[in-house]
């Protein structure tokens, strides 16, 4: 029987300038200090680092299998053209790093402090990014698929003309986000607290901000059709020149906030709280706003037509026009139409 091969171990040692007298698979560097090293051309397998420094290195064409950063500090660092498969950073800092045409697949962050990072047209999948804290972070092209920030804080992170798909942040503190320009499929805040957010210009299906609490931010010439708010605390929102055709606001409290001139056929509101909320002009047919209440709510020359506005007083929906809405149920109504027309919610888009 053949005797288990163990890794290689090097401790305390300082590397510098070269990589070749490095060992590239199958190694454990403890304490080290990596200074100035160019890595190129290189496969690493097999690889831990625990307690190791990285000062101004540049990794270009390497591809990385199966390697760990434990307890490491990565300062300005460059990863060129580089596959990473298998590779986790963990309890590590990291600042001033870039990664430029490179493809991530089965990443994962964890409980790390990272500050200034660039992803520069890099193509993911299954990235993790778990309870860490991130400053200045910037996705730029490239595309981005299953990918999950969880129990994370977040602050000046910009996304611009990314590819988005499954892309979750959950039970996060959100400051200073700001996305442009970017297309997609499910892309989704949940449970998180979020601050200053501006959404520009960009065309996702099936987003949504369920259970989160949203102050001051924009959405600006975009298509959303079917996001969702549920659950949700917004206030200070502009939503402008926007397509957010059978959006969901249901148990939503939306206060202080400009929607007008909002495209929002099939729209819902059931059980919402809307307070000084502007939806002068606002295109609403088809709305369901069963339960919802209203204060200081402006609907001049809203279109309201064949809504479900059971419960609500016809004082509150003057200045809209609500012909065809209904306002009073009856044993003999039945709204099962409504419903198949419509379809509101996630699981529907109305064609």
């Amino acid at each position: 029987m053949q005797a288990p091969q163990f890794p290689q171990v090097i401790k305390g040692q300082s590397f510098n300038v070269s990589s070749h007298d490095l060992i590239h698979t199958g190694a454990l560097y403890m304490d080290c200090c990596f200074d100035r090293v160019m890595w190129r051309g290189h496969y690493l397998s097999n690889l831990r680092f625990v307690n190791c420094r990285f000062n101004s290195n540049c990794f270009e064409s390497c591809q990385f299998l199966n390697v760990m950063f434990d307890n490491c500090l990565i300062e300005v660092s460059i990863w060129d053209d580089c596959v990473l498969r298998g590779v986790s950073f963990h309890g590590s800092s990291i600042q001033d790093a870039k990664w430029e045409r490179a493809l991530l697949r089965n990443v994962s962050y964890v409980a790390i402090n990272a500050a200034k990072l660039i992803f520069d047209t890099v193509r993911s999948a299954y990235v993790s990014f778990v309870e860490s804290e991130f400053t200045g972070v910037d996705l730029r092209d490239g595309r981005w698929t299953d990918v999950v920030w969880m129990r994370s804080q977040l602050t000046q992170v910009t996304l611009a003309i990314v590819e988005l798909e499954n892309f979750i942040v959950g039970q996060s503190r959100c400051k200073k986000l700001e996305i442009t320009g970017c297309r997609g499929i499910n892309v989704r805040w949940i449970d998180s607290r979020i601050d200053c957010m501006k959404v520009l210009g960009s065309d996702i299906k099936q987003s949504a901000w369920s259970h989160s609490m949203w102050s001051k931010g924009q959405i600006h010439g975009c298509r959303l059709p079917v996001a969702s708010f549920d659950h949700a605390t917004l206030s200070g929102l502009a939503v402008t020149e926007t397509d957010l055709t059978q959006a969901l606001f249901d148990h939503a409290k939306l206060s202080d906030s400009n929607l007008n001139a909002l495209h929002a056929p099939g729209i819902a509101f059931r059980d919402a709280r809307l307070v000084r909320v502007g939806l002068t002009g606002a295109r609403l047919t088809r709305l369901d706003a069963r339960g919802a209440t209203l204060e200081e709510v402006s609907l001049v020359h809203s279109d309201c037509r064949a809504g479900l506005l059971i419960g609500q007083s016809r004082h509150d929906w003057n200045a809209a026009d609500t012909r065809e809405a209904i306002f009073h149920a009856s044993a003999t109504d039945d709204d099962r139409h409504w419903w198949q027309c419509v379809q509101p919610g996630a699981r529907g888009i109305h064609s």
